[in-house]
């Protein structure tokens, strides 16, 4: 996901006319950022708000709104965070991305599944780590009061959460931003930027 920049500097400067570097080339990459990242907020807030009034108008129930509408609205978000920021690094930079948001190769479930085992153990080490220093309580476990068909909906609902945040944040982030931020003003600056931008977007979430 994250492609060395001399490999791509050489094959932009092979196969696309040079869009800028500098200031000039950060300022374009930002733009692009607001308007892609703009672009995709519009497009989920028509189909998490719109599906659900319909449904609401026609008397749906509850468990069926938060399987449609949810599956509509992130399933249309993870499709826009895949496609978009492609199309977007094309656009600005002039860049190819499918071996930037696309990289399949023989051995990619492995890495995919190192990736689960890695998140899911550090994960665990600091839940554990919480809880033994009483960081945190845990006083009971709620889901084994729900009923089935309310687990599976907090489930499903929570996998299309995670699974949009983390897609959106890899090709949105790293595969434009980052992408951008090191072809047109180099890999450290590009890397400091893009990590102010990055804290502050999650900053609503923790105040």
């Amino acid at each position: 996901m994250e492609p060395e920049t001399a490999h791509l500097q050489a094959r932009t400067s092979s196969s696309q006319p040079d869009r800028g570097k500098g200031w000039r080339g950060v300022f374009r990459v930002l733009l692009g950022f607001i308007l892609l990242y703009g672009a995709i907020w519009i497009l989920r807030a028509i189909m998490g708000v719109g599906p659900n009034l319909l449904m609401r108008w026609w008397g749906v129930s509850e468990d069926f709104r938060a399987y449609v509408g949810g599956t509509l609205n992130y399933g249309v978000g993870i499709l826009s965070f895949l496609i978009f920021p492609a199309v977007a690094l094309r656009m600005v930079l002039g860049v190819d991305p499918r071996p930037i948001f696309f990289p399949l190769d023989r051995n990619w479930w492995m890495d995919l599944m190192l990736g689960f085992l890695l998140t899911g153990g550090v994960l665990a080490i600091f839940f554990l780590i919480e809880v033994r220093w009483g960081w945190l309580a845990v006083e009971s476990w709620n889901w084994q009061k729900l009923p089935l068909d309310a687990w599976l909906r907090v489930a499903w609902v929570g996998l299309l959460v995670n699974v949009g945040v983390a897609i959106g944040e890899e090709t949105i982030f790293r595969g434009y931003l980052l992408t951008g931020l090191k072809l047109t003003w180099g890999k450290w600056a590009g890397l400091g930027l893009m990590m102010v931008i990055f804290g502050l977007f999650h900053l609503p979430a923790y105040s």
